[in-house]
């Protein structure tokens, strides 16, 4: 499993689908953490790699890699698998960020390890990489059992007005979550961030 001392994160993977009419849907939520965290890094360099897009900038002293894969949801492990293999990387040294149907929009939750609860993206990295060992920020996007509608298309449905206002701020609470797992851990990260309300985040206070 995931020890700060031992695998500092040097890879982060947000999870979506590329095609424009996904492009504000639920299911896009790593997406769009990815995108946010990407314009906050200076001097990035990006690039195309076979099934995804990966840009490199630096970000608290090292080299950085944030990877979008640009295959539909269910294809997501080629382009990790690719981009593993080329840096000689463990997967323990990866942060996925991808949408959970089970976490409350206006939350997030940052763990180590664990299971996919039937997200395809997360299970198709699993099967390619050969690991379920490493980090994830699930972004909630609202409990689907609480709505009369499909799992798929639960995920697959865009925001409301009302809806996207809150995910906007959470979009900027996950992107100091993962400034602070590269900063300063894993553990400080899910300490400060697990259980937090978007709406009473500070981004002065949660960047440290």
């Amino acid at each position: 499993m995931f020890s700060d001392g031992d695998n500092e994160i040097c890879l982060i993977v947000g999870l979506g689908n590329p095609d424009s009419k996904y492009l504000k849907t639920r299911h896009n939520a790593g997406f769009m953490i990815a995108d946010s965290l990407l314009d906050s890094c200076r001097g990035r360099e990006e690039k195309k790699i076979p099934g995804g897009i990966v840009s490199t900038a630096r970000f608290a002293g090292r080299e950085i890699h944030i990877l979008k894969p640009v295959t539909y949801m269910n294809l997501s492990g080629d382009a990790v698998k690719w981009f593993l293999e080329k840096k000689k990387m463990m997967p323990a040294k990866m942060l996925v960020i991808h949408d959970d149907i089970d976490i409350l929009l206006g939350r997030i939750r940052i763990c180590s390890g664990g299971g996919t609860a039937g997200h395809n993206g997360l299970e198709s990295i699993i099967e390619k990489s050969g690991s379920a060992d490493f980090a994830r920020l699930r972004a909630g996007i609202g409990v689907q059992s609480a709505i009369d509608m499909p799992r798929r298309e639960f995920v697959l449905s865009e925001f409301s007005g009302k809806e996207m206002e809150i995910f906007l701020r959470t979009v900027e609470m996950a992107v100091s979550a993962v400034k602070l797992v590269l900063k300063r851990g894993l553990s400080k990260a899910m300490n400060d961030f697990n259980g937090l309300d978007s709406d009473k985040f500070e981004t002065n206070k949660k960047e440290n």
